[in-house]
Formats: structure tokens, C-alpha cells, sequence
């Protein structure tokens, strides 16, 4: 399972319609209303691909634009391939605001330009808990692991525009509370701390609770799309 752009098109394997949707309307904070239950459930392999001159042209345009590009692209094979209608409304929901601990960052900025970038590695950690390993991280690179694993959407306001090198080891709150729950006592001395009190110890950034706009991608219409 899983999906990735390619240099002319898009590639997705055993994935759930609802990840095309998203990925064609998503903004910076978004989720998704009126999604049928087999947008979710269904799984589809799907391949989609530019004309060769289609693609050169796309390759010739900066990041920002590329990205638009392939938005609106993936915008049209849902048109016709779905007939997907939506509209978008806004919403104000609990929030997280990303900012600078006291303490200060401690996370290593990368400056050097020929360092290569490892991107944000997630994996488990042992008793439930998780470890993010990052390499070249961008704060808004993080946002989206990080707003799912906080439960709320995360809204940068650290000002840092830098890209960073940082271990993270946490351990989520529910698995904490199950675990204090059978035991009948506290977690382990050594057990990794739940996700805010991580990030602040360990990559020197706070989560401050707040409320915030979120888009919301309301699905008007959409239809199972035929096989090739």
C-alpha cells in the first residue's frame, strides 16, 4: 500500500480513492465531509500519466507551481473519472500553535548545503512508543505527522525557516493511560514522555492549545469510477 508523484504522473497501490481526493483539494489544514464509506474502504490500484509534452512542460516550472500544476491535474482525472463535485467551506476547531520553548531549540540546524536530506523517518520505538528520525526537516515537513499524532491540526508559529537534524521519542497519551490503567500505577521511569512533553525536552518546541480555521473539502457528488 502506499502512493508517490512521479516525474509525469502519479502511482498509487492498494490505496483508499479518498487519498486521491485529498490530495487534489487539501490546503495546509483541511479534512474531508461526505465522503461515501466506500471511498474509504475500497481499495484501488491506480496509475495516472501526462503526455510527454505535458510533463516537460511541468518540469520546466518552479516547486510552488509544479505543485499547483498537479493539483489542478489530479483535480481533472477526478473530474472525469469520478465526476467529483465539491465545494469548500471553513470551520473553527481546537488547535495546536507551534512555538519556541523556553528552553530554546534544540534541534542541529543543517547549513551546509551538501548535506543530503533524509526527510522525517517514523517508526516504533518498543512499548508503544515512537521514534521520529529527522534529517533535513523543514518545520512545516513535520506538520502533518505531527498534527495527526497530536489529534488536532498544528499550526506553525515558530518563525524558523531553517532545515533541521532531531530525534524524537515519545509515547502516546492513550498508550500511557492503558498502561497506568492495568498496571494500576504510573508508567515506567523509563518509558518514553507523551508527545507535548517530547517535544519540549527533546527538540526544544512547545504545543500550545489554541483555535483555528480549518478548510473543510465537502464531497457534493462522486461515482465509483469504471476499470480501465
Amino acid at each position: 500500500m502506499g502512493s508517490h508523484e512521479t516525474p509525469d504522473g502519479f502511482t498509487g497501490t492498494n490505496i483508499p480513492l479518498s487519498i486521491l481526493l485529498f490530495t487534489a483539494y487539501r490546503t495546509e489544514h483541511s479534512r474531508i465531509s461526505g465522503a461515501p464509506s466506500w471511498m474509504n474502504n475500497e481499495r484501488y490500484d491506480v496509475e495516472a500519466k501526462m503526455d510527454p509534452d505535458v510533463a516537460e512542460a511541468l518540469h520546466k516550472l518552479g516547486p510552488e507551481d509544479q505543485k499547483l500544476a498537479r493539483k489542478h491535474m489530479m483535480e481533472e482525472v477526478l473530474k472525469d473519472r469520478m465526476k467529483v463535485v465539491v465545494h469548500m467551506e471553513t470551520t473553527v476547531v481546537p488547535i495546536y500553535e507551534l512555538v519556541i520553548a523556553k528552553s530554546g531549540i534544540k534541534m542541529k540546524e543543517m547549513t551546509d548545503p551538501n548535506t543530503p536530506d533524509g526527510g522525517l523517518r517514523v517508526s516504533g520505538a518498543g512499548g508503544g512508543a515512537y521514534q521520529w528520525q529527522g534529517q533535513g526537516v523543514k518545520i512545516d515537513g513535520m506538520l502533518g505527522q505531527l498534527s495527526y499524532a497530536a489529534g488536532r491540526p498544528v499550526y506553525d508559529k515558530t518563525g524558523l525557516t531553517g532545515k533541521y537534524a532531531f530525534t524524537l521519542k515519545y509515547t502516546p497519551e492513550r498508550v500511557l493511560s492503558a498502561a497506568a490503567t492495568a498496571t494500576d500505577t504510573a508508567p515506567a521511569l523509563d518509558a518514553a514522555p507523551p508527545l507535548a512533553q517530547a517535544m519540549e525536552e527533546q527538540l526544544g518546541l512547545k504545543l500550545v492549545s489554541a483555535k483555528g480555521a480549518m478548510d473543510v473539502i465537502v464531497i457534493d457528488h462522486v461515482e465509483r469510477p469504471s476499470a480501465n
